[in-house]
């Protein structure tokens, strides 16, 4: 690695074909590996503080720097949904144990109540029995009185089999619910270890993505390079967000009407629509700052035509509104949806995150007619 240093250093001083080619090559061997060293990374800076030439080298340590930046963001985004999911169990499990828990104490208090009904009846049949039924087996001469006992003894000890029965049953019930509550808990201490080591995986692969981050904003200190990375990620965004055809959305969308839709989330705008960008970009949409993790709303009525990573824009979700009507909600941290879904206004269909290399959780919101951006803040109601 050594040695691939001191020849990249030595490219700066070669003349200018030689320099190129030679900087080309060691380029396509440094990124062999597809990942790019500390110490790649500072010879490429050390070299554009002195030689225009170095741009080329630079670039192709972006382009890798990017690659990776969406490995790390869409392997964060899927754990962020396991662990969702998860959770979702976690809560479910722990509502299950509360209704078996609910169930077993009501049972124990009909049991209890059962038990009592039991004894009562048996201290009656006792009392009442005390020689009467003998005495009147006896008498012949009380043959009406006799059929009536017989007929009360008889509903007595229907009586207490029937409260036999149903005490049984709910003790068996009881058991039944022991077991549940044992299995659930087994369950929830399972899916529980689950989530921790998911939780684990998600900050080791947060910190590979900040060193990816770090190494990015590294060579973006150059605003040549800022300024050609940020046309790039426009020029691409507006490549695959060609209008789609009428026959791709549902011909009941409306289309958007002015002054008629709430913000897709709550929160600052930290960056307005038209706003100065370096080397004389303007922002084509709005950055609203929010918590990670915030849901984001759809403004209106649509359907998904895009939901993928995205170079400069992180994890996007775009939806048709009909009539060549476009919503964009870009930065974010999971996408709730896919292409073809459709969509209802207020539901959620991301949530607020930092991918695309944003320095803090925040979204990107844009609207386009006809693929032409429009003033977001024309449609927002007053």
């Amino acid at each position: 690695m050594k040695r691939i240093i001191l020849k990249l250093y030595s490219c700066v001083s070669a003349s200018f074909f030689a320099g190129t080619f030679a900087c080309m090559l060691l380029t396509s061997l440094a990124f062999a590996d597809n990942q790019v060293s500390q110490q790649q990374l500072d010879a490429v800076t050390h070299q554009l503080a002195k030689n225009k030439h170095a741009i080329g080298q630079a670039k192709a340590l972006l382009a890798t720097l990017q690659k990776n930046l969406k490995q790390d963001e869409l392997a964060i985004s899927n754990q962020q949904a396991k662990i969702s999911k998860t959770i979702t169990k976690v809560h479910s499990l722990q509502r299950q144990l509360s209704q078996l828990q609910d169930q077993a104490t009501a049972l124990e208090q009909q049991q209890e109540q059962q038990q009592k009904l039991l004894k009562a009846q048996i201290a009656a049949a006792y009392q009442m029995g005390k020689g009467s039924y003998l005495k009147m087996l006896l008498n012949q001469n009380k043959a009406a009185e006799l059929d009536r006992l017989m007929d009360y003894y008889q509903y007595l000890n229907k009586a207490r089999f029937e409260s036999i029965q149903k005490l049984e049953q709910t003790t068996e019930q009881l058991k039944q619910n022991q077991v549940s509550q044992r299995q659930n808990l087994a369950t929830l201490k399972s899916v529980l270890a689950t989530q921790q080591k998911q939780q684990k995986q998600l900050l080791a692969q947060k910190s590979q993505r900040q060193q990816t981050v770090k190494k990015t904003n590294q060579l973006l200190a150059n605003s040549q390079l800022k300024k050609e990375q940020l046309e790039q990620a426009k020029n691409y965004l507006n490549e695959q967000l060609a209008t789609p055809s009428d026959e791709a959305v549902d011909i009941h969308l409306t289309g958007l009407k002015r002054h008629q839709l709430n913000w897709p989330v709550k929160g600052k705008i930290i960056h307005d629509y038209q706003q100065s960008q370096l080397g004389g970009n303007r922002w084509e949409g709005v950055v609203i700052k929010a918590k990670a993790g915030t849901p984001v709303k759809a403004v209106a009525d649509g359907k998904v035509v895009f939901a993928d990573w995205l170079r400069g824009y992180g994890l996007v979700i775009v939806l048709s509104h009909g009539h060549h009507y476009l919503s964009l909600y870009g930065y974010n941290q999971e996408l709730l949806l896919n292409v073809g879904d459709s969509v209802k206004k207020g539901e959620t269909i991301a949530t607020v995150g930092n991918t695309g290399g944003r320095p803090e959780n925040s979204l990107f919101f844009q609207i386009r007619y006809k693929s032409r951006v429009e003033n977001p803040h024309w449609f927002i109601r007053n």
